[in-house]
């Protein structure tokens, strides 16, 4: 895959240009598959060779990085070593991060990038994935030469390690690997008669039992939603694929998390709102993520900037409340 240019749609409601939602564009470079022999791998997914870190194992942040290093080498200190020392190749794609977003969007295109040699390839993952649905269910389609997990409190120390390089930076894509991705799951799915439920065009998915990042008048939003005929959906409550199938036959999509990410399996052309948190403190930013992957997916994006509840709460806990007469007026605009 070639160096490339990958240009930025605006979100659709932009009423002046700033230097967030200005036009813009990222370069994408070709990922890189390490076949390395001899590592050391924290865990969660950190890699080492000779004490240093695999840059190719973690993003590219800078202070990232340096977090990740001492982490891992804390790690080192402190816990056992599994040995993976044999004949066998063992397959690493996991890292610290993992959610939702973060596994379908960093991890699974990992193991695109080796997809053609799988059934030469044991895949190692920590133990507790074993009990994540959607990790489980998204991995089904994929035909490893084994899969063995890792005891908690275990580091590894692994002989012929396969590396295929995390995307550097969360908000860039691949868009030719998204795109195939989403083919790749929708297909399965139809060809193992998958059913999912009925939900209509227009679904609003709510964060749920979450214990952060709660919209503290939902009841208030899902009414005014209910009059424009959305759904309320706690995605928590549907399988992976059940997810991917309704998620196929929306128009509109709105949340505020990584309930968003769905929107990978919509059709070009159709419409996600993100709900944001309102800067209001020096830790805040505005997350590009779902807007440059509402853009690679070629879908329009809406925005809906929200006050949080305690202003000193950064944009990953913060509770959110909506001015319902605002988002009201905006909704109709998007319809």
């Amino acid at each position: 895959m070639p160096a490339k240019t990958i240009n930025v749609s605006p979100p659709v409601n932009l009423k002046e240009i700033n230097c967030l939602y200005s036009k813009r564009s990222y370069d994408i470079f070709p990922l890189k598959v390490l076949n390395i022999s001899n590592i050391d791998v924290t865990y969660d997914g950190i890699c080492f060779k000779k004490s240093k870190i695999i840059k190719e194992s973690v993003q590219a942040y800078p202070d990232k990085i340096r977090i990740f290093e001492l982490e891992g080498k804390l790690q080192f200190k402190q816990r056992q070593v599994k040995y993976f020392v044999d004949k066998n190749q063992y397959l690493l794609i996991h890292h610290p991060w993992l959610n939702y977003y973060h596994w379908l969007t960093e991890v699974i295109p990992r193991i695109w990038l080796v997809k053609d040699v799988l059934y030469s390839l044991i895949l190692l993952l920590p133990d507790h994935y074993k009990n994540i649905e959607f990790v489980q269910d998204s991995l089904k389609p994929f035909r490893f030469k084994e899969i063995i997990y890792v005891h908690e409190g275990y580091n590894m120390r692994i002989g012929n390690a396969v590396i295929p390089q995390i995307k550097p930076i969360c908000s860039s894509y691949y868009p030719s690997v998204i795109f195939e991705l989403r083919a790749f799951f929708l297909e399965y799915a139809k060809k193992n008669n998958i059913i999912a439920s009925e939900l209509g065009e227009r679904v609003y998915i709510m964060r749920g039992n979450s214990l952060r990042r709660k919209i503290v008048n939902e009841n208030a939003l899902m009414e005014v939603l209910k009059k424009y005929d959305f759904i309320t959906v706690d995605a928590t409550s549907y399988s992976f694929f059940e997810q991917v199938l309704f998620s196929e036959k929306l128009k509109y999509l709105i949340s505020n998390g990584s309930g968003l990410t769905n929107m990978h399996f919509m059709n070009v052309g159709t419409t996600v709102m993100e709900l944001q948190k309102r800067i209001t403190n020096e830790n805040d930013f505005h997350d590009k993520v779902l807007w440059h992957l509402a853009s690679a997916l070629n879908l329009n994006y809406w925005f809906f900037i929200c006050p949080p509840v305690n202003k000193k709460d950064d944009m990953y806990i913060a509770d959110l409340k909506i001015d319902i007469n605002k988002f009201d007026k905006l909704l109709t605009k998007m319809l």
